[in-house]
């Protein structure tokens, strides 16, 4: 056997010695390569998107799978939206009629077990926020608040009265406790939560976030719509010509007259303030404070650009207190802004979306997709090929909202942040590696939207997407060994 003399001049007389120092050498490299990883005391936060699953996720054993989901149930909190209310009745009640069409066009429903399969992906913190929250009525929510109480877990956005639903929820760790406020601005009339009175009791629902649009038109077009304003009352309520106005409200929105078109949006003033109230109380009570919202909410001009009104919220948030602001409203991953330090997610996403196998739909959703009546469920998601066979395909969601993201952020005991990474993530995973060769057959409708790491080419055009989106925020991105980075100011 040869010897060999380290270099600190000790000799290795065994090839099994030898191997040892070669291994220690390679791991004494990757750390000064690697970005920081996360120290004993260090807090680690996973933020997921929109989730409407009806699979479990728990059942596969492949090692990149189950390394992927470790890295959420090690990690301190990690947050999910779920996006369809969780019950234990095979068939629930629908809501009112209107809501399937107003709130995205499909009632969203998942069995209660499902919470499992997320406590099992390691998932903590939970948003019940969003426009499908009454998809299936106040019962329905109801009975999703008390599925997730039951299991022990902790979520936020919704309460008995408006200060409840407002309320910051806390999840204790063992390096910190943690503040969340789950907010929507994407909302259905009746579903926010009321204010309670000495004399009345509030009503249960949602935290919401109210905002005003305000449309500029050239003025001959402002004299059409004020007569159009008119026209719409009924003339026992027309009480002048309102001629003198300077603005004219139609439905929800608002218009006045300027030298360019324009759309400008502005949040209810009552409610960004006590808003940032809660802010204030979490930050009171809590080492960490996350707020999220559901926000569907974009700019008229730039289709991956947040409204004003949600940019202005966000930095006010961070402003009062907050470490961390995330919207899970765009089903597609967006950029990513650093305020003051601070990270701002426009848009974390999909996590998983698999509504094409909910085993039931009302009637006024076939009736919205212009079916017949003795269609049957998967008539709602089967197509006919658009070259005039009879090959069937399956079109349920756009490239980008299939292809997403998982975050996770790394802060110091002191708060200080020192990590944001992102890992890519395909809602195609178990479909295998051909999936997204062609997704639209037949055989892509089952067990699509089970999420789980991304293939290289999936990762790259994720990586490509949020990288030229935050890139117009200031923000850079890098990409390291398979995940991607924000370089921290």
């Amino acid at each position: 056997m040869t010897n060999f003399i380290n270099r600190k001049g000790v000799e290795i007389n065994t090839l099994k010695d030898a191997k040892k120092l070669l291994v220690t050498l390679i791991f004494s490299l990757c750390a000064t390569l690697l970005p920081a990883q996360s120290g004993s005391g260090d807090f680690r936060l996973v933020l997921a998107g929109d989730c409407n699953l009806h699979q479990k996720i728990s059942i596969y054993d492949d090692p990149d799978y189950l390394a992927f989901y470790k890295r959420i149930q090690t990690a301190d909190a990690a947050f999910l939206n779920i996006e369809s209310q969780v019950q234990p009745e095979l068939y629930p009640a629908p809501g009112p009629g209107s809501h399937a069409f107003r709130s995205g066009g499909i009632y969203l429903y998942s069995p209660d077990w499902i919470l499992d399969e997320f406590k099992w992906a390691g998932f903590n913190l939970f948003s019940v926020a969003n426009n499908h929250s009454f998809d299936y009525g106040e019962a329905g929510l109801r009975a999703s608040v008390k599925a997730i109480h039951d299991r022990r877990l902790v979520y936020a956005g919704a309460g008995e009265n408006l200060a409840l639903a407002r309320a910051p929820r806390f999840l204790d760790t063992q390096h910190g406790r943690v503040a969340l406020i789950a907010i929507s601005s994407t909302l259905l009339p009746g579903s926010w939560a009321g204010r309670q009175r000495a004399d009345l009791p509030g009503r249960f629902g949602i935290n919401p976030l109210r905002y005003q649009t305000t449309y500029t038109v050239k003025p001959e077009t402002l004299n059409v719509l004020r007569e159009v304003s008119l026209l719409g009352r009924p003339a026992a309520f027309r009480t002048g010509t309102g001629n003198d106005s300077p603005t004219v409200r139609l439905g929800e929105a608002v218009y006045q007259a300027g030298d360019e078109p324009s759309v400008h949006t502005q949040a209810n003033r009552q409610d960004v303030e006590e808003l940032l109230a809660s802010i204030r109380d979490a930050r009171q009570q809590a080492d960490w404070v996350i707020v999220t919202i559901h926000a569907h909410e974009g700019s008229p001009y730039t289709k991956s650009k947040s409204a004003d009104f949600l940019e202005d919220f966000a930095h006010k948030a961070i402003d009062e207190g907050a470490d961390v602001f995330a919207n899970h409203g765009p089903m597609d991953p967006r950029g990513v802004e650093l305020y003051k330090g601070k990270p701002i997610f426009y848009g974390v996403g999909n996590f998983a979306f698999d509504g094409h196998v909910q085993p039931v739909q009302p009637e006024e959703r076939y009736e919205q997709a212009g079916l017949p009546k003795n269609s049957i469920n998967s008539d709602l998601w089967i197509y006919s090929e658009p070259d005039g066979t009879d090959n069937p395909i399956y079109r349920p969601w756009r490239q980008e909202t299939r292809e997403s993201v998982v975050y996770e952020l790394i802060f110091s005991p002191d708060g200080k942040l020192k990590q944001i990474a992102l890992d890519p993530i395909s809602l195609l995973w178990a479909k295998g590696p051909d999936a997204e060769k062609k997704p639209e057959t037949r055989a892509f409708h089952t067990r699509a939207g089970i999420p789980g790491p991304a293939s290289p080419e999936v990762a790259k055009r994720v990586f490509e997407r949020i990288t030229k989106q935050s890139a117009t925020l200031g923000t850079k991105v890098t990409v390291s060994n398979g995940r991607g980075f924000i370089t921290l100011e």
